[in-house]
């Protein structure tokens, strides 16, 4: 079997629902076949905000749509709304990838949403190491897995040393909190959280426990 098609857009709308992304005044050409769906000149806008996508497939068969914005971050909780934005604020650049499983996967896989920038320009309200001036470079890469239900997986990696394993609940999109967490402090990842644990591991020189202590406990 062969399929090759090709779709044009002009002003149109696309939702996720997975995700609850949404590309409005969307415009350019999406080509399917067999294998997914590629565009390479597709020019949409993202939370009101001008952005080019480049849409692609793996060798899973994953769907990845693929842009850069500059967002601040109250903005980036319409997108995750974990982003705690009375800790993290300031506007910077974003690198987005959605991976989005074929039709036959759904009910068995979730959709992956990977996020990642410098930093700079975010100002990171939070004991030491975490807390970061806003002109200060520090790279960030968020994962979140985007399943059924209220619970949200949320891994990330700060300054390549810094490891966490959250698992959020989003029962009120408002104000998730956190069920169960692990922070590390290292280059080893840590492990799926313990229920209902918060664990600190790894090694540094100090550490201000009541103030970290008193920082989880706020969350």
């Amino acid at each position: 079997h062969k399929l090759d098609g090709r779709v044009f857009f002009k002003d149109n709308q696309l939702r996720l629902s997975d995700s609850g992304l949404q590309l409005d005044k969307i415009s350019g050409q999406l080509g399917f076949d067999l294998e997914g769906l590629e565009s390479k000149n597709l020019q949409a806008r993202l939370l009101n905000s001008p952005i080019d996508v480049k849409i692609s497939n793996d060798a899973s068969n994953m769907t990845h749509f693929k842009t850069r914005l500059n967002l601040h971050t109250r903005q980036l909780q319409e997108l995750v709304s974990a982003v705690p934005a009375n800790i993290v604020s300031g506007k910077t650049n974003w690198d987005i990838d959605l991976q989005i499983p074929p039709v036959s996967a759904m009910q068995n896989k979730a959709s992956i949403l990977n996020i990642s920038s410098e930093l700079q320009g975010v100002a990171i309200n939070a004991p030491a190491p975490l807390q970061k001036n806003a002109d200060e470079k520090r790279t960030l890469s968020l994962t979140a897995r985007l399943q059924p239900g209220s619970e949200l997986p949320l891994d990330f990696v700060y300054d390549k040393n810094i490891h966490a394993s959250l698992l959020l609940d989003t029962s009120d999109q408002h104000a998730p909190t956190l069920k169960s967490g692990q922070i590390h402090f290292g280059k080893k990842k840590p492990g799926k959280p313990p229920a209902q644990t918060i664990s600190l591991t790894g090694k540094l020189e100090s550490i201000k426990l009541d103030s970290w202590i008193e920082w989880l406990t706020a969350m």
